[in-house]
């Protein structure tokens, strides 16, 4: 017992400058291995993304890190696991922007990511594009504009569901163009994108993976992606802020966040490697393969992503009475 009285005392005795600070993450961060939990399954794009950037991440650092698949509830399980973790920079979220899209729909939603967690980065970002067969008549987004307004209701979309990003972009379409257009909801992408590229279907809003090599190859005419400039991978197809509609954003992302309270000086370590990882030429090809654009924006500017989102996303909701429970 001496030796702890002793040991206290002298610690009494140090300047506080000389003391560990408190909040802050311990000295040679990370020390560990750092487990990435992904909220939904095993072999989707989110779970690909998640791994093509541990992976790197591992190797920079020297330490394991794993991806945790902990798919339920529309992504409230893994999500939730995550916010109750410890606030040491070892247990990772991955964020797609269905989450942030879950929360502004919900009339409780079950988390909080702004007051949950503490972002550390976007790493990459897929525009959706507004597709439509070759053979119909509108030739872009204010063709079908004024199509639209010609002819309220004639026009159809299709979605992946309600509350999808497919079918919120369209309806965020609908009213600040003030058009009307019928939904068509269906359950699989692949599905409604044959629908459009048969003409049963006039429209959608597609993701890049899903309707890009239909576009290159003819079968689908690329009337406008949703984001404020084009993308390499349909350089041809002119953005919606283009088109004069730069409020209309169909972009899902993905990205990183910790539990809230992780020392800040783990959240700009992490955030580093991050960006390092992203800027590898390969690891920047693989994620172009998959139609994402890949970003590393720094935690500040995540949180506006996300506050953005959150407001465009209830907005589009409450107008058009869409809860989700």
């Amino acid at each position: 017992m001496k030796r702890f009285a002793i040991a206290f005392a002298i610690a009494a005795l140090l300047p506080a400058g000389l003391l560990p600070a408190a909040g802050h993450a311990q000295a040679g961060y990370p020390s560990k291995q750092i487990t990435i939990v992904v909220p939904f399954g095993a072999g989707g794009g989110t779970d690909v993304l998640t791994r093509i950037v541990g992976a790197r991440i591992s190797e920079q650092v020297g330490q394991p890190v794993i991806v945790e698949n902990k798919p339920g509830a529309s992504g409230i399980i893994g999500t939730n696991q995550v916010a109750k973790a410890p606030a040491d920079g070892y247990t990772v979220l991955m964020v797609p922007s269905l989450l942030a899209i879950g929360q502004a729909i919900r009339p409780k939603p079950p988390y909080d990511l702004q007051k949950d967690f503490a972002s550390v980065s976007i790493i990459g970002e897929t525009p959706f594009v507004l597709i439509s067969s070759p053979d119909f008549a509108a030739k872009s987004l204010p063709d079908l504009v004024r199509m639209a307004k010609a002819q309220p209701g004639k026009f159809s979309y299709a979605s992946t569901g309600q509350g999808s990003t497919a079918h919120l972009a369209v309806e965020l379409l609908k009213n600040t163009a003030g058009i009307d257009l019928l939904h068509v909801p269906m359950s699989r992408e692949p599905e409604a994108v044959t629908e459009v590229m048969t003409g049963r279907i006039d429209v959608m809003f597609a993701s890049l993976q899903a309707a890009s090599a239909h576009v290159k190859a003819g079968k689908l005419r690329g009337l406008a992606v949703g984001s404020q400039k084009r993308v390499s991978v349909l350089p041809d197809v002119p953005s919606t802020a283009e088109a004069g509609y730069a409020a209309v954003q169909a972009v899902s992302w993905y990205g990183l966040m910790v539990p809230a309270g992780t020392p800040a000086d783990a959240v700009s370590k992490l955030h580093g490697e991050v960006a390092k990882a992203i800027a590898a030429p390969d690891v920047a090809k693989r994620f172009l393969d998959m139609g994402t654009e890949p970003s590393a924006l720094t935690p500040k500017e995540m949180d506006a992503v996300i506050a953005a989102e959150l407001v465009r996303w209830k907005n589009t909701a409450d107008a058009i009475g869409l809860k989700v429970e």
